[in-house]
């Protein structure tokens, strides 16, 4: 029968509902936050929606054919709606194309690694400028 009602959305959704709860502990203002996104699938991109949706800015998302940036902000839902269509987010033009190595490296107020683990490794753990990473991404089993 598919799942439950929300079960596609279920764990970005909890992403979210983390951040605002640890907001609240590190007195971090959602309605200014600069996020970063790596990871634009299911779990990255309900996330990014929904940390959207309580009035942070998501600055920039990756996705396995590459990343966006913007500074003042990304219209997440227009951008899923694209993703959607065109089976990938580049090409999207309410952003400019970043590395994925860029992205991590972002000054922002909170990173979500949302792809798959071990995004962050001591070769890229010294660039993060994220004052929080909130993990979301699911380990990769061989």
């Amino acid at each position: 029968m598919g799942g439950s009602l929300g079960r596609e959305s279920a764990t970005g959704r909890g992403v979210a509902y983390l951040l605002q709860e640890v907001a609240i502990d590190l007195g971090l203002n959602t309605n200014a936050a600069k996020i970063v996104v790596q990871g634009f699938g299911n779990v990255g991109a309900w996330a990014a929606r929904l940390i959207h949706d309580i009035g942070c800015r998501v600055i920039a998302v990756s996705s396995v054919d590459g990343g966006l940036y913007n500074a003042a902000d990304l219209d997440i839902a227009r951008l899923q709606q694209y993703q959607e269509q065109a089976g990938g987010i580049l090409g999207f033009d309410g952003g400019g194309q970043i590395s994925n190595h860029e992205l991590l490296a972002l000054d922002c107020d909170v990173l979500v690694p949302a792809a798959i683990d071990n995004a962050i490794t001591e070769d890229n753990a010294y660039d993060i400028k994220a004052h929080l990473i909130l993990e979301a991404a699911k380990p990769h089993h061989a």
